[in-house]
Parts: structure tokens; C-alpha cells; sequence
């Protein structure tokens, strides 16, 4: 009876990630075609599958840290902020979340053979946004010819805001073009078309979820310049080392306009004309937070976050070792790989490509003559490429005899040579009888049978 922690070797199946080479001695008789083999049990070290995931917490929620690990006897053990939780099981529940619940939350996994520590989860709590600040301002002096961006600047402590009213227009967070969040507060933005006339007012309406409601009237007077509003934000970026990367916005009212970009919230430029921002030769340092500060004569707009990624190439973490496989058992090749996702795989068997062999597992469910040989697998991504060294598949066939020895007629007293011409995977010894009397254990497939009497 198997145990599911434990690897073999050869024609026995286990723990995927165990790393050790298990050692057997075999004994293959031509005759009778059997196998025997001494497996060694071990105890694996744990292994993390899947790191447990931060998230955000809201008041009262409910969240679930879990994470997955293979081995043998495990236990669980976590922390957060360093500091021993007192809880031992795979996953961790907080309920009713609130503010002390934010942190840094990591789980130590642990048995017989060891332990290794989970990356950290963070988990950060989020107050309820307030309803705060609108524009245009109150009986503005300027507006736009046509149609006019209203915002209006919610937050809330007690509660979550659902939604803003602008001139009947119903914004919630799904409008993300028009709903944009930073930190605790949350500002809309929506086009209100202005009719033709010197003087104007405009509604808005602000709720949350504890059915609170602010109303407001805008009193606008029409004149030509129109303020700054961003209608194309910077979007995220990712970038390989010595690259080049470009973050650039798009924006409308009356210019012209400069543009002023931050990284980290420091401004890394002068004013300039170009509403481009482009990064040479690109390196760790330059990875951030990126925002632009654009103006003209009445005002200024600050774009949404753009974040800059930097691609790190890929590296193989683990890779399988040589194995044997009797025929007609399955087989798996496997390798661990870091670095950027998303990560492409590419396995090939002699230098020649296989088909849909494109996972960091390759399995052949039945292994035949044909699947022996030197497998390699090429780890790629967008900042570059790994190849595995080569890992040995041996297929061991089973001994079968071809040509038996034949009948001989010899005089009495003379030697005699028998012969047998046998298939299978070398070593083999042979065993040579008369009758129930074993003459000879030979690893060769002749004998002579001298002074025949």
C-alpha cells in the first residue's frame, strides 16, 4: 500500500515536488519477467503551492487568508505584523473586520523535515468615503462652451457612497471612466451639456449606503475658456531593464496646456509642452507610482495613477531529475519557474519541439520505446528566456527471449554451447538449467557445458 507524501522511483508514483532521488536495486529474470525493488520512505520538506492573497478590508467584513502546501505532516503556524496569531490551520478567517485588523499577514508551514515561511499577505482597511467638495465652484466665472465637466469629491467614514447624481446623469463604480478613487476619497467627473444662455444651474445629488443624501445647485455663468479636464489617463506600463517605456495623457479645454509629471508624489519634471513622458534605458528605480499635473490659464487636472512594472526575466527554481520508467508506466517531467508572468513553456525531446507540451509539468500517460532520451523545456517571458538543462527519460524494457537455445546432438564427453538471443534493457543476467539444476548464472547469453556425459 502506497503512502501519498512519499516519491518513488521507477514504477511508483508520489509527492510531485519531492526533490531527492529515492534509490532500488533491480533483479530482471528473462524467464519469469519480474522486477523487484527496495524504495526508501522520506519525509518531504513543505513545499508552498499557492500563497495566501491581500486584499482590502471594509468594516465588518469578512476575509479569508488561505494558502496550499504539499508535504508530509503538515502544520500550520500565523503571524501578522510578526507577531504569533495563535492560529493552526491552512486558512485564517477574520470576522467582522475593522481598523486593527490591517497588517501584514504571513503563515510559517512545517514539519519533520523542516519549514518555509509564505510571503506576506497584505490586508489594508478601508474607511468609508465622505461627500466633500464639488466643481465648478459656486457662481464660477468661467465655463466651457457647450458642455462643462462637473466633479464631485466624496467621503465618508461611516459608510460606502453608491452613487452621484450630475444633471440626472446616475454615476456608480462601475462607470470607471468617470469614477475614480484615491486613497479614502472618491471623485466623478461627468460632462454636463450647457444650454445657450448667459446663466445656468446645475443639480447634484451625493448618497451612500446608511441612505444619507447631500443635494446641491451649481449656479454657472458662461464665458469662452474652458478648464482642464483629462479625457485619456496614463495607463500602466511594464518595461524591461535598459528599455524604453512612454506614459502620455489626453487632455481637452482651453489651452495651451503643460504638463508637470510625479513619481511617488515628487515631481520629477519642469513644466513642458509635451503631454509625453518618456523613460530611457529603464531600471528598477524608475519603478512607481506616475501621475501629471496638467494646467491652462484657470486651473489644473491631476491624471489617475499609472503604475510602471519592471519585467524580471524568468529563472528555473526546480528541475527534474533523470528518471527511469518501466515500459508502458506513466511518466512526468517537471520544472519551477520564476520571474514576470505571464511565463511560457516550451518542452522538446531531442531538440525537436512537442506539441502542446506547454505547461511546467509535461506527463506521457503510457511511456513507450520512443519516449526515451533527452528532454529540455524553454521558459519564457516578456523580459527574456531560460532552458532547462537536459533531463534523462530511460525506458526499461522488459527482457524477452527471441531465439531459444536449440536442440543439440553431440558425441559423449564433448563440450556443447547453448545460445539464447534475448531483448530488454541492459544489465540482464541469465540463469541456465538441466532439468530442475541450475548449471550456471551467467551475464552473458551463451554457456558451454563441458565434457557432456
Amino acid at each position: 500500500m502506497s503512502n501519498p507524501n512519499v516519491q518513488f522511483k521507477g514504477n511508483a508514483t508520489g509527492t510531485k515536488e519531492s526533490h531527492a532521488e529515492p534509490s532500488y536495486n533491480a533483479k530482471t529474470i528473462n524467464q519469469t519477467a519480474w522486477r523487484v525493488a527496495d524504495y526508501k520512505y522520506r519525509v518531504d520538506k513543505p513545499l508552498i503551492t499557492k500563497e495566501p492573497s491581500g486584499g482590502i478590508l471594509n468594516q465588518g467584513d469578512t476575509f479569508k487568508l488561505s494558502i496550499k502546501a504539499e508535504g508530509t505532516d503538515l502544520g500550520y503556524e500565523w503571524f501578522k505584523d510578526g507577531k504569533r496569531l495563535y492560529r493552526y490551520q491552512s486558512s485564517l478567517t477574520i470576522w467582522n473586520a475593522e481598523h486593527s485588523d490591517d497588517g501584514a499577514y504571513y503563515v510559517i508551514v512545517s514539519n519533520s523535515a523542516g519549514s518555509v515561511k509564505s510571503k506576506e499577505a497584505i490586508l489594508e482597511y478601508n474607511k468609508p468615503p465622505i461627500i466633500s467638495r464639488y466643481k465648478p465652484a459656486q457662481h464660477t466665472t468661467f465655463l466651457p462652451e457647450g458642455e462643462i465637466p462637473v466633479s464631485i469629491t466624496c467621503y465618508d467614514p461611516d459608510g460606502e457612497i453608491q452613487s452621484v447624481n450630475i444633471s440626472n446623469q446616475k454615476l456608480t463604480p462601475n462607470n470607471k471612466a468617470n469614477w475614480a478613487k484615491s486613497g479614502d476619497t472618491v471623485t466623478t467627473t461627468w460632462g454636463v451639456t450647457m444650454p445657450d444662455k448667459p446663466n445656468h444651474e446645475i443639480q447634484a445629488a451625493v448618497s451612500d449606503d446608511r441612505g444619507g443624501k447631500t443635494s446641491i445647485t451649481i449656479q454657472v455663468k458662461r464665458i469662452v475658456i474652458r478648464p482642464v479636464y483629462i479625457l485619456v489617463h496614463p495607463t500602466d506600463q511594464q518595461v524591461n531593464k535598459g528599455g524604453t517605456v512612454t506614459f502620455t495623457v489626453k487632455a481637452s479645454g482651453t489651452g495651451p496646456f503643460t504638463y508637470r509629471w510625479k513619481r511617488n508624489g515628487k515631481y520629477i519634471t519642469a513644466e513642458q509642452n509635451s503631454p509625453e513622458l518618456i523613460i530611457r534605458n529603464a531600471t528598477e528605480s524608475d519603478v512607481g507610482d506616475y501621475q501629471v499635473v496638467v494646467k491652462n490659464s484657470v486651473g489644473s487636472a491631476v491624471s489617475r495613477t499609472a503604475f510602471l512594472y519592471f519585467n524580471r526575466p524568468p529563472t528555473l527554481i526546480y528541475q527534474q531529475d533523470n528518471l527511469e520508467v518501466i515500459l508502458g508506466k506513466p511518466a512526468k517531467l517537471q520544472v519551477i519557474a520564476g520571474g514576470t508572468k505571464p511565463l511560457t513553456f516550451s518542452w522538446s525531446k531531442g531538440g525537436v519541439l512537442i506539441r502542446g507540451a506547454s505547461e511546467p509539468k509535461y506527463s506521457i500517460p503510457a511511456v513507450n520505446a520512443k519516449d526515451d532520451g533527452i528532454y529540455r523545456v524553454l521558459v519564457k517571458n516578456a523580459a527574456g528566456q531560460v532552458e532547462s538543462g537536459p533531463i534523462r527519460l530511460v525506458v526499461i524494457l522488459p527482457p524477452a527471449i527471441l531465439i531459444h537455445p536449440g536442440d543439440q546432438v553431440v558425441d559423449y564427453g564433448s563440450d556443447v554451447k547453448l545460445t539464447a538471443r534475448v531483448t530488454g534493457t541492459e544489465p540482464l543476467s541469465y540463469i541456465w538449467r538441466r532439468g530442475d539444476h541450475i548449471v550456471g548464472h551467467f551475464w552473458k547469453r551463451e554457456t558451454w557445458v563441458n565434457s557432456l556425459n
